[in-house]
């Protein structure tokens, strides 16, 4: 088993995502996969999938998060990655009905854009 379905796995059994929210991880996997093409190695991916599953989380709990950097941000606007990157955090948002709040997507969208960077 490929080590980021182990995490998605681990993240289940500690009470971070219930099945459902499981399966929508591994889509996750597929989508990133699918947009971005295959990884070298799933770190960055697992690092995506388990900012999710603790988004997810906090959204359970009610907890919010503190907003990203704004430079952070501002550099992924300015970048040519940003509208495949947006496109791409806005369908993993849709993936979970929209739990994701603002500060959270803010967070997905660096992750995503960092990766389509690395893989340029």
């Amino acid at each position: 088993m490929r080590e980021v379905f182990e995490r998605i796995e681990i993240l289940k059994q500690a009470g971070f995502v219930d099945e459902n929210d499981a399966e929508s991880l591994k889509n996750v996997v597929a989508l990133i996969e699918h947009e971005c093409g295959p990884a070298e190695s799933d770190e960055h991916i697992g690092i995506i999938i388990t900012h999710i599953a603790a988004a997810l989380k906090r959204n359970v709990e009610e907890e919010e998060i503190a907003p990203i950097n704004q430079q952070a941000l501002e550099e992924v606007y300015a970048s040519p990655v940003f509208p495949k990157a947006n496109r791409i955090a806005n369908d993993i948002s849709d993936m979970f009905a929209e739990r994701l709040s603002k500060d959270e997507f803010g967070f997905v969208l660096v992750h995503i854009a960092g990766l389509l960077v690395a893989h340029q």
